[in-house]
């Protein structure tokens, strides 16, 4: 049951910021399933936003999953990967190896060096995925986080109803949603070639 009210909750998802903006998943690397590359954003420029703007984004947890979101984003010719947070300092080295960014060790200290980011990115643990996404929500940003989206009903729900009142895009990383397989296997389950599906 909790996990079909997940489902529920992260499938109202993502909004519409009050910038007019969309959150949509693109794939960063045309080659993502051989290099285990990961789903990453894109946000679709709407009437309030400047159409050549980069959007500035922070990215907190630079484990191996948000190395690989990090290295999308810094990938991306929409994005400007301008921070990253990690508590492991050989982490924040590779990032500013890599990616010559700023690294901080917390959400606070990225919030408060660098206010101009529009959107953050959480791959931190789950346990964190909660307190941080509130956090950054409530600071104005835009949040993307990845699965699970929060331990608990209670949470996502709570997360959810801050998103619609502060008009902030809240999204959540499901990886394979918008696969062309997935949307393939989609279109013949519907076209009813397969008859009725009992299990899947």
């Amino acid at each position: 049951k909790e996990g079909k009210s997940m489902q529920r909750v992260a499938r109202n998802l993502p909004f519409s910021g009050a910038n007019g903006r969309l959150l949509l998943p693109l794939r960063c690397d045309p080659n993502w399933h051989r290099d285990c590359s990961c789903v990453c954003m894109q946000f679709i420029q709407g009437d309030m936003h400047d159409m050549g703007a980069r959007l500035k984004v922070g990215v907190v947890g630079l484990g191996a999953w948000g190395c690989n979101v990090a290295r999308c984003l810094y990938e991306m010719p929409e994005c400007d990967l301008v921070i990253c947070s990690d508590l492991n300092e050989a982490r924040c080295s590779m990032a500013q190896r890599n990616w010559n960014v700023q690294t901080v060790a917390s959400l606070d200290e990225m919030l408060a060096q660098h206010p101009e980011i529009e959107a953050v990115v959480i791959s931190s643990p789950a346990t964190t995925h909660y307190s941080l996404a509130k956090k950054a929500m409530l600071a104005d940003k835009d949040v993307f986080v990845e699965k699970p989206f929060t331990l608990n009903v209670r949470d996502a729900e709570e997360l959810s109803a801050l998103a619609a009142a502060k008009r902030r895009i809240l999204m959540v990383g499901h990886l394979l949603e918008y696969h062309p397989a997935v949307n393939r296997i989609r279109e013949i389950i519907q076209s009813g070639d397969l008859g009725e599906i009992y299990y899947i």
